[in-house]
């Protein structure tokens, strides 16, 4: 015989209260777990708002204004610095040659000129004599004005140095920018494109499944209505002529159930085309339609 209430229901009764003492232990949890994916979600928001302004805002605005001529960042010395030292150097080295015997101007130009290229014979020759008694010339002689001065000059080679890299830093600042910029601006278009392709991946995957179900539905359509073709064509020769040209009610049956499919399309099409196709399904269903002038409908739809 037919089994009793408690025998009937023992089992969904068991499962529905195992399935809520189960859930009611896992909503700790679960909303724990809800709160790290926010923070995590957050984090990367920021973490990807840091990375486009330090990395690509960032270097972008530094190439404007290098193109603009607004700054130059890539300078290890000012402009003013070595010219300061050179003619300070220039002036240690006339003073020394004027204190051991060189008054004519001529001569002191000569040793002007010859220190603006390099040339320290003025103040060398004498170190070569001092440096033969140096406890002595240390401290009653020039020995340590002199190699102030060669100190001074080593400072001016260092700073002629400094000043060519400073002018190859300056002729290749853009390149550098440039170089700085674009591994990351290929990254974030990367990003951004795969993003875009799955934003459209899932925004367009009802309508793509839409679209196919429309191709099924009007290959079904077009089956059933050739199938009726046929059928009408065979029996109107047999019967010399004299045929209704008209769909079965199992016929009309199917071809109401796939326009019925395809009318829940509709709105997944773009707007332009909507109007035209409930106009196309509503000829497929209009009985007074003829299965050939069907059949010209399906194929221009």
């Amino acid at each position: 015989g037919v089994p009793g209430r408690a025998t009937r229901l023992w089992v969904p009764v068991a499962a529905t209260a195992a399935a809520g003492l189960l859930v009611s232990t896992q909503v700790g949890g679960v909303s724990a777990a809800a709160a790290a994916v926010r923070r995590g979600a957050a984090d990367l928001w920021r973490t990807c708002l840091a990375f486009v302004g330090d990395w690509v805002l960032e270097p972008l605005r530094g190439i404007y204004n290098t193109i603009r001529h607004r700054e130059e960042r890539l300078a290890l010395m000012g402009k003013d610095s070595l010219k300061g030292d050179l003619d300070s150097l220039e002036r240690m080295v006339v003073s020394f040659a004027r204190d051991h015997g060189a008054t004519d101007e001529a001569e002191l130009a000569r040793v002007a000129a010859a220190v603006q290229h390099g040339d320290l014979t003025a103040v060398l020759q004498n170190y070569e004599d001092e440096i033969r008694r140096p406890f002595r010339n240390t401290v009653a002689g020039d020995l340590v004005r002199s190699v102030l001065i060669q100190v001074q000059k080593a400072k001016v080679d260092l700073e002629l140095a400094m000043s060519a890299l400073d002018k190859l830093l300056r002729a290749n600042e853009l390149n550098f920018a440039f170089l700085a910029v674009v591994p990351a601006l290929l990254l974030t278009y990367t990003a951004v494109r795969q993003g875009v392709r799955l934003a459209v991946r899932v925004l367009r995957g009802p309508q793509r499944r839409s679209f196919a179900l429309v191709r099924s539905g009007l290959r079904e359509v077009e089956r059933l209505l050739n199938r009726a073709n046929r059928t009408t064509t065979t029996t109107a020769t047999a019967s010399s002529g004299s045929s209704s040209d008209r769909l079965t009610l199992v016929e009309l049956g199917l071809l109401v159930c796939e326009i019925q499919t395809l009318r829940g399309c509709v709105g997944q099409m773009p707007r332009s085309a909507r109007g035209a196709f409930r106009e196309d399904l509503a000829e497929l269903g209009d009985p007074a339609w003829s299965v050939s002038q069907r059949l010209a409908t399906c194929r221009r739809m």
